[in-house]
Protein backbone atom coordinates (compact mmCIF):
# COMPACT_ATOMS: atom_id res chain seq x y z
CA UNK A 1 0.00 0.00 0.00
CA UNK A 2 2.82 2.54 0.92
CA UNK A 3 5.17 1.78 -2.22
CA UNK A 4 1.79 1.93 -4.58
CA UNK A 5 2.26 6.08 -3.51
CA UNK A 6 6.04 6.37 -4.64
CA UNK A 7 7.06 6.82 -7.75
CA UNK A 8 10.77 5.42 -8.42
CA UNK A 9 13.06 6.20 -11.39
CA UNK A 10 16.29 5.04 -12.35
CA UNK A 11 18.82 6.50 -14.57
CA UNK A 12 22.24 6.13 -15.37
CA UNK A 13 24.81 9.13 -15.45
CA UNK A 14 28.00 8.64 -17.37
CA UNK A 15 28.50 5.15 -15.38
CA UNK A 16 26.88 6.04 -12.35
CA UNK A 17 23.01 4.75 -11.57
CA UNK A 18 20.73 7.49 -9.85
CA UNK A 19 17.62 6.59 -8.19
CA UNK A 20 14.86 8.38 -7.86
CA UNK A 21 11.90 8.42 -5.28
CA UNK A 22 9.22 10.97 -5.36
CA UNK A 23 5.32 11.16 -3.95
CA UNK A 24 3.09 14.02 -4.55
CA UNK A 25 4.74 15.90 -1.28
CA UNK A 26 8.37 15.42 -1.62
CA UNK A 27 11.23 13.90 -3.72
CA UNK A 28 15.08 13.18 -3.24
CA UNK A 29 17.33 11.26 -5.59
CA UNK A 30 20.61 9.08 -4.62
CA UNK A 31 23.24 7.52 -5.70
CA UNK A 32 26.99 5.60 -4.82
CA UNK A 33 30.43 6.56 -5.95
CA UNK A 34 32.19 3.28 -4.74
CA UNK A 35 31.45 3.57 -0.79
CA UNK A 36 30.74 7.35 -1.17
CA UNK A 37 26.63 8.05 -0.92
CA UNK A 38 24.90 10.67 -2.33
CA UNK A 39 21.85 12.24 -1.43
CA UNK A 40 19.99 15.27 -2.70
CA UNK A 41 16.72 16.68 -3.27
CA UNK A 42 17.61 17.65 -6.44
CA UNK A 43 18.93 15.43 -8.96
CA UNK A 44 20.93 17.78 -10.79
CA UNK A 45 23.56 18.44 -7.55
CA UNK A 46 24.22 14.82 -8.20
CA UNK A 47 25.21 14.89 -11.83
CA UNK A 48 27.09 17.85 -11.03
CA UNK A 49 29.07 15.48 -8.41
CA UNK A 50 29.80 12.94 -10.56
CA UNK A 51 31.00 15.44 -13.43
CA UNK A 52 33.48 16.50 -10.32
CA UNK A 53 34.50 12.48 -9.69
CA UNK A 54 34.83 12.17 -13.50
CA UNK A 55 37.53 15.15 -13.59
CA UNK A 56 35.41 17.19 -16.53
CA UNK A 57 34.76 20.14 -14.22
CA UNK A 58 36.05 21.99 -11.30
CA UNK A 59 34.73 22.00 -7.90
CA UNK A 60 34.77 24.03 -4.69
CA UNK A 61 38.48 22.80 -3.91
CA UNK A 62 39.74 24.31 -7.00
CA UNK A 63 38.30 27.87 -5.91
CA UNK A 64 41.19 30.14 -5.20
CA UNK A 65 38.69 31.63 -2.08
CA UNK A 66 38.34 28.33 -0.65
CA UNK A 67 41.72 27.82 -0.71
CA UNK A 68 43.22 30.80 1.00
CA UNK A 69 40.11 30.04 3.49
CA UNK A 70 41.03 26.31 4.69
CA UNK A 71 45.02 26.55 4.01
CA UNK A 72 45.80 26.48 7.62
CA UNK A 73 43.05 24.34 8.97
CA UNK A 74 44.21 21.02 10.36
CA UNK A 75 42.81 17.41 8.72
CA UNK A 76 39.83 16.40 10.47
CA UNK A 77 36.81 13.71 10.08
CA UNK A 78 34.57 16.84 10.57
CA UNK A 79 34.65 20.01 8.19
CA UNK A 80 32.11 22.40 6.67
CA UNK A 81 31.77 25.01 4.54
CA UNK A 82 28.94 27.95 4.48
CA UNK A 83 28.71 30.52 1.42
CA UNK A 84 27.26 33.07 3.73
CA UNK A 85 27.29 35.49 0.73
CA UNK A 86 25.31 33.02 -1.46
CA UNK A 87 23.09 32.64 1.56
CA UNK A 88 22.10 36.51 2.06
CA UNK A 89 21.09 36.63 -1.60
CA UNK A 90 18.73 33.37 -1.28
CA UNK A 91 17.23 34.82 1.96
CA UNK A 92 16.15 38.44 1.41
CA UNK A 93 13.35 37.36 -1.03
CA UNK A 94 12.33 34.92 1.47
CA UNK A 95 12.52 38.01 4.22
CA UNK A 96 10.54 39.91 2.26
CA UNK A 97 7.26 37.85 1.33
CA UNK A 98 8.43 36.08 4.80
CA UNK A 99 8.33 39.20 7.56
CA UNK A 100 6.60 42.34 5.32
CA UNK A 101 2.87 41.63 7.32
CA UNK A 102 5.18 42.40 10.79
CA UNK A 103 7.28 45.53 9.80
CA UNK A 104 8.65 45.52 13.49
CA UNK A 105 10.18 42.03 12.90
CA UNK A 106 11.37 43.68 9.48
CA UNK A 107 12.90 46.31 10.82
CA UNK A 108 15.22 44.49 13.01
CA UNK A 109 15.63 42.05 10.95
CA UNK A 110 17.19 44.10 8.06
CA UNK A 111 19.35 46.03 10.97
CA UNK A 112 21.09 42.31 11.90
CA UNK A 113 21.44 41.31 8.07
CA UNK A 114 23.31 44.39 7.52
CA UNK A 115 25.79 43.64 10.08
CA UNK A 116 26.10 39.78 8.76
CA UNK A 117 27.08 41.73 5.04
CA UNK A 118 30.84 41.88 6.78
CA UNK A 119 30.99 37.92 6.55
CA UNK A 120 31.40 36.21 3.27
CA UNK A 121 32.23 32.69 4.08
CA UNK A 122 32.86 30.24 6.87
CA UNK A 123 35.12 27.17 6.75
CA UNK A 124 35.81 24.73 10.17
CA UNK A 125 36.67 21.02 11.36
CA UNK A 126 35.87 19.56 14.49
CA UNK A 127 37.66 17.15 16.94
CA UNK A 128 35.31 15.32 19.18
CA UNK A 129 36.78 14.24 22.43
CA UNK A 130 34.98 13.04 25.97
CA UNK A 131 31.34 14.22 24.59
CA UNK A 132 32.46 17.76 24.09
CA UNK A 133 33.15 19.27 19.95
CA UNK A 134 36.24 21.60 19.50
CA UNK A 135 36.18 24.02 16.44
CA UNK A 136 39.15 25.20 14.46
CA UNK A 137 37.08 27.61 12.07
CA UNK A 138 38.22 30.84 9.99
CA UNK A 139 35.42 32.69 7.55
CA UNK A 140 36.39 35.74 5.46
CA UNK A 141 35.39 38.79 6.43
CA UNK A 142 35.76 42.88 6.37
CA UNK A 143 38.01 43.43 9.00
CA UNK A 144 36.51 45.31 12.00
CA UNK A 145 39.77 46.41 13.32
CA UNK A 146 43.06 46.10 11.80
CA UNK A 147 45.75 45.47 14.46
CA UNK A 148 49.12 47.29 14.74
CA UNK A 149 52.10 46.34 13.96
CA UNK A 150 55.05 45.45 16.98
CA UNK A 151 58.07 46.65 15.21
CA UNK A 152 57.66 46.75 11.95
CA UNK A 153 58.50 42.11 12.65
CA UNK A 154 54.47 41.89 10.97
CA UNK A 155 53.78 40.42 14.12
CA UNK A 156 50.16 40.46 15.48
CA UNK A 157 49.67 43.17 18.71
CA UNK A 158 48.10 41.40 21.27
CA UNK A 159 46.11 43.31 23.52
CA UNK A 160 44.63 40.69 25.45
CA UNK A 161 46.85 40.64 28.72
CA UNK A 162 46.63 44.46 28.33
CA UNK A 163 44.56 47.14 30.83
CA UNK A 164 41.51 47.11 28.93
CA UNK A 165 40.96 43.46 28.90
CA UNK A 166 40.29 44.02 32.82
CA UNK A 167 36.78 44.59 31.73
CA UNK A 168 36.46 41.15 31.81
CA UNK A 169 36.61 41.17 35.37
CA UNK A 170 33.52 42.23 36.10
CA UNK A 171 31.20 40.18 34.42
CA UNK A 172 28.78 38.39 36.93
CA UNK A 173 29.00 34.32 36.90
CA UNK A 174 25.33 34.31 36.26
CA UNK A 175 26.09 35.13 32.41
CA UNK A 176 24.21 33.62 29.40
CA UNK A 177 26.14 35.39 27.14
CA UNK A 178 29.81 37.05 27.58
CA UNK A 179 31.77 38.65 24.57
CA UNK A 180 35.25 40.31 25.30
CA UNK A 181 36.64 42.45 22.10
CA UNK A 182 40.03 43.89 23.75
CA UNK A 183 40.90 45.34 20.73
CA UNK A 184 37.65 46.71 19.37
CA UNK A 185 37.96 50.53 19.07
CA UNK A 186 35.09 52.78 20.30
CA UNK A 187 34.54 54.18 16.66
CA UNK A 188 34.10 50.75 15.29
CA UNK A 189 31.91 49.68 18.01
CA UNK A 190 29.26 52.71 17.72
CA UNK A 191 29.59 52.07 14.16
CA UNK A 192 28.26 48.36 14.84
CA UNK A 193 25.54 49.56 16.66
CA UNK A 194 24.51 52.08 15.06
CA UNK A 195 23.18 49.11 12.03
CA UNK A 196 21.53 47.49 14.63
CA UNK A 197 19.99 50.71 16.60
CA UNK A 198 19.82 53.36 13.89
CA UNK A 199 21.45 56.81 13.72
CA UNK A 200 19.33 57.70 17.04
CA UNK A 201 22.53 56.55 18.31
CA UNK A 202 24.81 59.18 17.06
CA UNK A 203 24.11 61.46 19.65
CA UNK A 204 25.84 59.15 22.51
CA UNK A 205 28.77 58.61 20.19
CA UNK A 206 29.37 62.17 19.99
CA UNK A 207 29.34 63.18 22.94
CA UNK A 208 31.28 59.65 24.70
CA UNK A 209 33.45 58.60 22.04
CA UNK A 210 35.88 61.02 23.13
CA UNK A 211 36.07 59.73 26.69
CA UNK A 212 36.67 55.80 25.61
CA UNK A 213 39.84 53.76 25.08
CA UNK A 214 39.47 50.79 22.99
CA UNK A 215 37.74 47.21 24.53
CA UNK A 216 34.71 46.44 25.08
CA UNK A 217 32.41 43.63 26.63
CA UNK A 218 28.96 42.48 26.55
CA UNK A 219 26.94 40.04 28.80
CA UNK A 220 23.59 39.27 28.57
CA UNK A 221 22.31 38.13 31.97
CA UNK A 222 19.61 35.10 33.31
CA UNK A 223 16.63 36.82 34.57
CA UNK A 224 16.11 37.08 38.34
CA UNK A 225 12.91 35.34 38.65
CA UNK A 226 13.11 36.75 42.81
CA UNK A 227 12.44 40.65 40.79
CA UNK A 228 10.21 39.10 38.36
CA UNK A 229 12.27 39.62 35.04
CA UNK A 230 10.86 38.81 32.10
CA UNK A 231 13.67 40.04 29.90
CA UNK A 232 17.46 39.45 30.56
CA UNK A 233 19.45 41.83 31.72
CA UNK A 234 21.64 43.06 29.30
CA UNK A 235 25.04 44.75 30.02
CA UNK A 236 28.29 46.47 28.07
CA UNK A 237 31.62 47.45 29.63
CA UNK A 238 34.12 50.03 28.50
CA UNK A 239 37.24 51.19 29.25
CA UNK A 240 37.51 54.77 30.08
CA UNK A 241 40.25 56.74 29.17
CA UNK A 242 39.26 59.92 31.09
CA UNK A 243 36.97 59.62 34.16
CA UNK A 244 36.54 63.42 34.23
CA UNK A 245 35.47 63.60 30.98
CA UNK A 246 33.38 60.24 30.91
CA UNK A 247 31.28 61.89 34.01
CA UNK A 248 30.79 65.37 31.99
CA UNK A 249 29.61 63.24 28.50
CA UNK A 250 27.19 61.55 30.56
CA UNK A 251 25.88 64.21 32.42
CA UNK A 252 25.30 65.96 29.45
CA UNK A 253 23.85 62.97 27.30
CA UNK A 254 20.94 62.67 30.48
CA UNK A 255 19.67 65.62 29.26
CA UNK A 256 18.89 65.28 25.81
CA UNK A 257 18.17 61.58 25.81
CA UNK A 258 14.44 61.47 24.50
CA UNK A 259 11.65 58.94 23.56
CA UNK A 260 9.87 60.05 20.95
CA UNK A 261 9.26 63.36 22.14
CA UNK A 262 9.50 62.88 25.57
CA UNK A 263 12.26 63.99 27.87
CA UNK A 264 13.83 60.84 29.71
CA UNK A 265 14.31 61.82 33.36
CA UNK A 266 17.41 59.94 35.22
CA UNK A 267 17.22 58.97 38.91
CA UNK A 268 20.38 58.36 40.95
CA UNK A 269 20.77 56.22 43.83
CA UNK A 270 23.73 55.08 45.47
CA UNK A 271 24.73 50.84 45.91
CA UNK A 272 27.52 50.25 48.18
CA UNK A 273 28.65 54.19 48.07
CA UNK A 274 29.15 54.14 43.52
CA UNK A 275 26.16 56.37 42.17
CA UNK A 276 24.33 54.38 39.94
CA UNK A 277 21.85 56.67 37.06
CA UNK A 278 18.95 55.21 35.26
CA UNK A 279 15.83 56.44 33.50
CA UNK A 280 12.86 53.99 32.72
CA UNK A 281 11.97 53.52 29.04
CA UNK A 282 8.84 51.40 27.59
CA UNK A 283 9.37 49.02 25.21
CA UNK A 284 5.74 47.89 24.14
CA UNK A 285 3.37 45.67 25.70
CA UNK A 286 3.33 47.07 28.45
CA UNK A 287 6.71 46.29 29.74
CA UNK A 288 9.79 48.67 30.22
CA UNK A 289 13.42 48.14 30.94
CA UNK A 290 15.47 50.68 33.24
CA UNK A 291 18.44 52.00 31.10
CA UNK A 292 21.58 53.32 33.46
CA UNK A 293 24.93 53.12 33.98
CA UNK A 294 27.67 53.65 36.70
CA UNK A 295 31.50 53.98 36.78
CA UNK A 296 33.01 51.88 39.10
CA UNK A 297 37.04 52.92 40.23
CA UNK A 298 38.80 55.42 37.19
CA UNK A 299 38.71 53.18 34.50
CA UNK A 300 35.19 51.07 34.11
CA UNK A 301 31.73 52.54 32.83
CA UNK A 302 29.12 49.76 32.67
CA UNK A 303 25.64 50.49 30.79
CA UNK A 304 22.73 47.84 31.61
CA UNK A 305 19.43 47.37 30.32
CA UNK A 306 18.09 46.88 34.52
CA UNK A 307 19.98 48.07 37.68
CA UNK A 308 19.97 44.58 38.98
CA UNK A 309 22.85 44.18 36.50
CA UNK A 310 24.91 47.08 37.67
CA UNK A 311 24.26 46.13 41.12
CA UNK A 312 25.76 42.53 40.37
CA UNK A 313 28.89 44.63 38.56
CA UNK A 314 29.66 46.56 41.36
CA UNK A 315 29.24 43.34 43.74
CA UNK A 316 31.72 41.51 41.66
CA UNK A 317 34.16 44.79 41.42
CA UNK A 318 34.15 44.77 45.69
CA UNK A 319 34.70 40.91 45.62
CA UNK A 320 31.00 40.33 46.96
CA UNK A 321 29.98 37.66 44.57
CA UNK A 322 31.77 35.31 41.64
CA UNK A 323 32.70 36.80 38.60
CA UNK A 324 32.49 34.47 35.43
CA UNK A 325 35.75 34.39 34.78
CA UNK A 326 35.92 32.56 37.97
CA UNK A 327 33.47 29.71 37.36
CA UNK A 328 34.33 26.18 36.35
CA UNK A 329 31.85 26.50 33.21
CA UNK A 330 34.10 29.63 31.96
CA UNK A 331 37.30 27.21 32.59
CA UNK A 332 36.09 24.34 31.20
CA UNK A 333 35.09 25.89 28.20
CA UNK A 334 38.06 28.35 27.32
CA UNK A 335 40.96 26.80 29.79
CA UNK A 336 41.96 24.13 26.98
CA UNK A 337 41.90 27.24 23.96
CA UNK A 338 43.32 30.02 26.09
CA UNK A 339 45.45 31.78 23.61
CA UNK A 340 46.80 35.46 23.11
CA UNK A 341 43.43 36.33 21.65
CA UNK A 342 41.78 39.95 20.29
CA UNK A 343 38.77 38.35 21.87
CA UNK A 344 37.01 35.43 24.07
CA UNK A 345 33.18 34.60 23.72
CA UNK A 346 31.08 32.66 26.77
CA UNK A 347 27.99 31.06 25.95
CA UNK A 348 25.45 28.88 28.33
CA UNK A 349 23.35 27.13 25.20
CA UNK A 350 21.10 25.58 27.36
CA UNK A 351 19.64 27.83 29.75
CA UNK A 352 19.63 30.25 26.60
CA UNK A 353 17.69 27.37 24.16
CA UNK A 354 15.25 26.73 27.10
CA UNK A 355 14.99 30.73 27.71
CA UNK A 356 13.94 31.07 23.61
CA UNK A 357 11.77 28.14 24.04
CA UNK A 358 9.70 30.31 26.37
CA UNK A 359 10.11 33.44 24.52
CA UNK A 360 9.12 32.10 21.07
CA UNK A 361 5.78 29.92 22.75
CA UNK A 362 4.86 33.44 24.09
CA UNK A 363 5.56 35.11 20.83
CA UNK A 364 3.75 32.50 18.57
CA UNK A 365 0.86 33.08 20.86
CA UNK A 366 0.62 36.59 20.79
CA UNK A 367 0.59 36.51 16.62
CA UNK A 368 -2.09 33.80 16.98
CA UNK A 369 -4.32 36.27 18.67
CA UNK A 370 -3.16 39.26 16.41
CA UNK A 371 -3.70 37.16 13.29
CA UNK A 372 0.26 37.68 12.12
CA UNK A 373 -0.06 33.95 10.73
CA UNK A 374 3.52 34.35 8.91
CA UNK A 375 4.86 35.41 12.57
CA UNK A 376 3.64 32.66 14.29
CA UNK A 377 5.08 30.28 11.78
CA UNK A 378 8.21 31.87 11.93
CA UNK A 379 8.06 31.76 16.31
CA UNK A 380 6.74 27.99 16.28
CA UNK A 381 9.67 26.56 13.59
CA UNK A 382 12.19 29.14 16.17
CA UNK A 383 10.59 27.01 19.29
CA UNK A 384 11.20 23.81 17.51
CA UNK A 385 14.71 24.47 16.20
CA UNK A 386 15.68 25.42 19.75
CA UNK A 387 15.33 21.62 21.22
CA UNK A 388 18.79 21.05 19.33
CA UNK A 389 20.64 23.54 21.09
CA UNK A 390 19.64 21.79 24.45
CA UNK A 391 21.93 18.68 23.83
CA UNK A 392 24.92 20.91 24.47
CA UNK A 393 25.58 23.22 27.35
CA UNK A 394 27.90 25.41 27.34
CA UNK A 395 30.15 27.28 24.72
CA UNK A 396 33.66 28.70 24.78
CA UNK A 397 35.26 30.64 21.85
CA UNK A 398 37.96 32.66 21.07
CA UNK A 399 38.90 34.49 18.20
CA UNK A 400 41.81 36.92 16.07
CA UNK A 401 41.29 39.32 12.82
CA UNK A 402 43.76 40.18 10.64
CA UNK A 403 43.15 41.99 7.29
CA UNK A 404 41.06 38.98 5.42
CA UNK A 405 40.19 36.34 7.98
CA UNK A 406 39.06 35.95 11.49
CA UNK A 407 40.12 33.14 12.87
CA UNK A 408 38.45 31.36 15.85
CA UNK A 409 38.84 28.10 17.81
CA UNK A 410 36.03 27.16 19.31
CA UNK A 411 34.73 24.54 22.18
CA UNK A 412 30.94 22.75 22.99
CA UNK A 413 30.57 20.79 26.00
CA UNK A 414 28.05 18.34 26.46
CA UNK A 415 28.74 16.88 30.06
CA UNK A 416 26.69 19.47 31.53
Amino acid sequence: MLAARHEFVEEEYRGIELMTVAEPEWKFSYGFIGRAGLLSTDKSLLKEVVDLYRGSRQGLAATPEFKELVVDLPASDTSFYINVAKIRDVAEPIRASLLRANAEMDSQLRHLMSVAQRIDALAAVGFHEHGNLMLDARWSVAPLYTPRRAGGTGVRESRIQNPESRIQNFAPANCLFFMLYGTLKPDTLFEMLKAVVGSDLDVVRDKLLPALGSGTAVAVLEPNIEELQLLPPVMSFFWVRDRVAAQTALEGLKSSLKVGRRQLEFVEIKYEGIAINYARLPIGMGMSIDIGYTLIGDDLLVVATDTSALRAAIDVALSKRQSLIESEQYANVLTPIAEAADGRIFMNIRSAATMTKQAARLYAWRAKLAGQHQAERIATMLYQNAFTLEAWHYMGATFNSDSSKTNVKMMLDSDG
